[in-house]
């Protein structure tokens, strides 16, 4: 006898009210709660990663339930605690549970079509690359920067979030935001006397 299908109630870094149910199939693999998926919202090709709120098995009753794309995740990346606290935040300060993910989650996490993506420092090192893995490396060689979007184009797929995935993994491939949000030590200048000059 096959499983129920499975299906999962989303967190979407959007400032709109409500979770989001998608179905998640078969060969997806394993999912909980606290881990991102990839999943397609609105019209277009439009991706974001959602966080799971909530895995179950019962049908939402849409005509059509769209898919999970992938799950970026091999571990919860959210713990049930501070989904709590999630909560407790959109409620206290009257905004979408989106809305306070978008402010809780560090920006490296947080994928969407818009997403833009550099060139890492291992590039140079990534010449045995083949496949779309080295069709969206040489698209970054020469452009310098793309958005997540025009790499599901390029590579001709729905979502290209495993091959960037793999990529940024191998540090050939960065988020501009990660890049941007490298912490640097701030330096300041003292003068000290010499040690010959601290005597009488």
């Amino acid at each position: 006898m096959s499983a129920p299908p499975c299906f999962v109630d989303l967190i979407l870094p959007l400032a709109v009210p409500g979770l989001f149910t998608y179905a998640v199939p078969a060969e997806a693999g394993r999912v909980e709660v606290g881990m991102r998926v990839a999943v397609p919202f609105g019209r277009g090709r439009k991706l974001y990663s959602g966080l799971v709120r909530r895995v179950h098995h019962q049908h939402p009753g849409y005509k059509q339930v769209r898919a999970v794309l992938s799950i970026l995740d091999a571990a919860p990346v959210v713990t049930p605690e501070q989904l709590e606290l999630w909560d407790r935040m959109a409620e206290h300060y009257l905004c979408a549970i989106g809305e306070v993910m978008i402010a809780a989650l560090p920006g490296q996490l947080s994928l969407s079509s818009e997403t833009r993506l550099i060139a890492g420092p291992e590039l140079s090192e990534a010449d045995a690359t083949t496949g779309r893995a080295s069709l969206l490396l040489q698209a970054l060689q020469a452009r310098e920067v793309i958005t997540l979007g025009e790499a599901g184009e390029l590579l001709g797929v729905k979502d290209p979030m495993p091959v960037v995935k793999k990529l940024m993994e191998q540090r050939t491939l960065l988020l501009e935001e990660e890049l941007r949000n490298t912490w640097k030590p701030k330096k300041v200048q003292f003068v000290a006397l010499a040690a010959e000059a601290r005597t009488e």
